[in-house]
C-alpha cells in the first residue's frame, strides 16, 4: 500500500521521477482539448506538459482500498482523464497511476477501450521501477475435468451462475395444470354469465 501524503506532494514526487526518466521538463500546464460552441478553444490543465508537446500526461494517485472491490468513481475519473488526453495534441499521451494493484486492474478493464494512451505505473517509492507492461505469466495448466462433464469436452470456466446453452433444461409444455394463483387456465369458450 502506498504511503498517504497530500496529493500535491505525491504528484510532485511522480513528476520528478518522470522528468528524470524522460530527460524533459514536465510542469503542470494548459493545453487545448477542443472548441466550444462559440468557436473559442477549450483548455484543460494537465499534470505533465512538455514545452514542445512531445508528452502530455495526467497523474492519478488512487488506490483500490481495503475491500479490493472495483472503485467505480475512481475508475470514472481515470476514464475522464483519458478523454482529455485523447482530445489533446501530443506525440505521447500518458496516464500515470501510482498504486500497482489499481494500475493493474485499470489496465485490464480499459484494454481495447483506451487507445493511443500509455497507462504507466510510477511507484511513489523512488527505488521501485517504473512499469509500463504487466509481466507475462506462463499459461496455467489445464484443469482436470469436472465430475459429470462429457468426456473429451474442455471444461467451461465461465462466470458462476451461468450454464452453457446445451445444458439448459428444456421447458415443459403446460398441460392444463394450475396457472397463476392456483387457477386452471381458461382453455375453451366461456360459459354464460
Amino acid at each position: 500500500m502506498q504511503e498517504r501524503l497530500n496529493e500535491a506532494a505525491l504528484v510532485a514526487r511522480v513528476r520528478r521521477r518522470v522528468e528524470a526518466q524522460e530527460g524533459l521538463s514536465l510542469p503542470e500546464g494548459r493545453a487545448p482539448v477542443g472548441r466550444r460552441a462559440d468557436g473559442t478553444q477549450r483548455q484543460h490543465v494537465f499534470d505533465l506538459v512538455a514545452e514542445n508537446r512531445s508528452l502530455i500526461g495526467e497523474i492519478r494517485t488512487y488506490t483500490l482500498g481495503e475491500s479490493g472491490g472495483r472503485p467505480a468513481g475512481k475508475f470514472a475519473h481515470c476514464y475522464a482523464a483519458c478523454l482529455f488526453l485523447f482530445r489533446s495534441k501530443a506525440r505521447r499521451k500518458v496516464l500515470i497511476l501510482t498504486d500497482r494493484p489499481f494500475w493493474s486492474r485499470f489496465r485490464r478493464e480499459s484494454e481495447g477501450l483506451v487507445e493511443g494512451i500509455e497507462i504507466i505505473h510510477v511507484p511513489i517509492d523512488g527505488t521501485a521501477p517504473i512499469v509500463t507492461d504487466e509481466p507475462t505469466m506462463p499459461e496455467p495448466l489445464a484443469a482436470p475435468p469436472r465430475p459429470g462433464a462429457a468426456p473429451g469436452r474442455a471444461p467451461v470456466d465461465g462466470p458462476r451462475g451461468f450454464t452453457r446453452q446445451d445444458e439448459l433444461p428444456v421447458a415443459r409444455r403446460n398441460k392444463g395444470g394450475p396457472g397463476p394463483r392456483g387457477r386452471r387456465p381458461i382453455t375453451g369458450p366461456r360459459r354464460g354469465r
